[in-house]
């Protein structure tokens, strides 16, 4: 926002408008779209979060490398959402080799769905989760069964 970075990720749980309007316009200029919805107290809030200017960033090795990892979990979060349009994703992040492990809500039911660079889904975990799902798992809306998901 105006030029600057912030790293929310100790705020995000807090956020009282949710953590999903946070993580999809992560990396995104926001700054309209804050100024339109926040009081002059977020405003005052956002400073702690302050991590530097925003600078121009010339094309590495390093650059190329972490542009095809974003551009790989774009492309992972859209054919999700093309194939699962009810899918709630929560989290995306790299897993071991070359895979993508997302974390989902998919017909009332917790995931971790490994996929390709593609966006295929190669696996699905729903049990023995390295996180503590339990607060998501009390919800009524959540404790029907998959049916459906790498196929």
């Amino acid at each position: 926002m105006k030029g600057r970075i912030y790293d929310v990720s100790n705020y995000i749980d807090q956020h009282p408008g949710g953590r999903g309007i946070i993580i999809n316009n992560c990396g995104r200029e926001v700054t309209g779209i804050f100024a339109s919805i926040h009081s002059n107290r977020a405003w005052n809030l956002l400073t702690k979060y302050d991590v530097g200017a925003l600078t121009t960033v010339t094309d590495t090795a390093a650059t190329k490398a972490a542009n095809t990892v974003l551009t790989s979990f774009e492309t992972a979060r859209a054919s999700l959402q093309q194939k699962y349009p009810a899918m709630n994703i929560i989290d995306i992040k790299p897993g071991t080799k070359s895979e993508i492990v997302a974390k989902v809500v998919y017909k009332g039911a917790l995931l971790e769905l490994h996929l390709d660079g593609s966006g295929k889904v190669i696996s699905k975990e729903t049990v023995n989760d390295e996180q503590d799902w339990g607060a998501f798992r009390a919800h009524p809306q959540l404790t029907s069964p998959l049916t459906e998901a790498a196929d």
